[in-house]
């Protein structure tokens, strides 16, 4: 009799294919570096899954964040990076009120539902 050979899966979550294609553009990053670029990378991912803005939304937000932090050589500050993502994130969300004093000075009104898809949501919160 044959016997077959059944594969054990490894345990925990499987990997975000995603991550994995972003992480194979900057293979010269150290995990930690690349984890901190992901982390603001996520935020922005998920006003797209929270249905806050669209994927090309999304793009528009990513190249207004590079078009002020990119260096004149091509380079970025990835914790800038992540900063500016999660500034993005509470202004399009309007989960922050300058108001209170303590934090980067984003003025927004709060949003109870998502906005709209026909604009930018930074030129929205304007």
């Amino acid at each position: 009799m044959e016997q077959m050979q059944i594969r054990k899966s490894r345990p925990g979550p499987k990997p975000d294919p995603t991550k994995a294609m972003i992480r194979a553009m900057f293979t010269d990053w150290s995990p930690r570096t690349f984890e901190t670029y992901w982390s603001g990378h996520k935020l922005l991912g998920d006003l797209v899954r929270l249905g806050y803005i669209t994927h090309e939304q999304k793009v528009e937000i990513a190249q207004e964040i590079h078009g002020r932090i990119d260096r004149p050589n091509g380079t970025f500050s990835v914790r800038r990076y992540e900063r500016e993502c999660g500034a993005a994130f509470l202004k399009v969300t309007g989960a922050y009120d300058s108001g209170h004093g303590n934090g980067p000075g984003v003025e927004t009104e709060a949003v109870s539902t998502p906005p709209s898809a026909g604009s930018t949501p930074l030129e929205e919160q304007s």
